[in-house]
Order: structure tokens, then sequence, then C-alpha cells
């Protein structure tokens, strides 16, 4: 896995999976924007898709969800730092 995931950072395919325009509360399958975590599962899925079957984010989601990806809600609360502020 990590040789398919260092093929995949080789390539253009880190920079197609890249989105500018950065969101930390972006939808999980948006394609204007894009989160953190967005980047790195992306790129996974298309080091775990066949050789060559992702070229896009687009396309990388569209495996993700047929794959079964489901992305879930993170809920936080108050830092304990902030707790005896």
């Amino acid at each position: 896995m990590q040789e398919r995931i260092a093929k995949q950072l080789t390539r253009d395919r880190a920079t197609a999976m890249h989105q500018p325009h950065y969101s930390m509360v972006a939808y999980p399958w948006s394609t204007k924007y894009q989160n953190s975590n967005q980047w790195a599962i992306e790129l996974l899925a298309a080091a775990l898709a066949p050789e060559g079957a992702i070229t896009s984010r687009e396309m990388a989601q569209a495996w993700l969800k047929q794959s079964g990806f489901a992305p879930t809600t993170l809920h936080l609360g108050p830092s304990p730092a902030w707790a005896g502020a």
C-alpha cells in the first residue's frame, strides 16, 4: 500500500486531487471546496483503485461512494484547556 500511495505522490495525481479553495467545514462530497481530510482520502482512493482508474477528484469521490465509504460527523465539545478559564 505504501508503494501505491508513493506512486500517486510522484505523479500529477497528487496535484489533481488538490483543490486550492479550502474550507474547514467543506461538505465531504464537495468538489468546489476541500477540507483537510479530503485530499488525503481522495489520494488514497486513487492508490486503492486499479491503476489509472482515477484521475480526478470527481472520479475519486465516485469510487469512494461505490466502495461504501461514508463520512461521519465529528462532534467536538469545549477544549479542556478552556474549561477552567
